[in-house]
């Protein structure tokens, strides 16, 4: 399988994809949730797909004992995956829900009409 990330060089397909992707928040959490995982992705999806010798270091916000990094650390660590491998199983789990609850959802709207009839 190969993968396309887009050109480096010109992002605008990924910058109008990202802001697609934020501005589909509903709520305050959600938009919250959004933002958490670019910034999120912005520090550590580097160092999980881009070859060493491309890699550039992740952006560092200046806070009084680096505490922006703290906190997005104890926020987002425990959610990123520490290989590849295991990002495409976290994926591959995440579409897999997602298809089981879609077809639970599907189920339950051909039950509702059965009942009112």
């Amino acid at each position: 399988m190969r993968y396309d990330y887009g050109e480096q060089r010109d992002p605008q397909a990924a910058l109008a994809w990202l802001w697609k992707f934020v501005d589909g928040a509903k709520t305050a959490g959600e938009l919250y949730g959004r933002a958490l995982v670019v910034i999120a992705a912005e520090q550590y999806a580097t160092r999980l797909v881009v070859p060493s010798s491309q890699r550039m270091p992740a952006t560092r916000w200046s806070s009084h004992k680096d505490i922006a990094a703290k906190a997005l650390k104890k926020l987002a660590g425990p959610h990123v995956p520490a290989t590849l491998t295991r990002l495409e199983q976290a994926v591959k789990r995440a579409h897999a829900a997602y298809d089981k609850a879609e077809t639970a959802a599907r189920a339950a709207a051909r039950r509702a009409p059965a009942r009112r009839g």
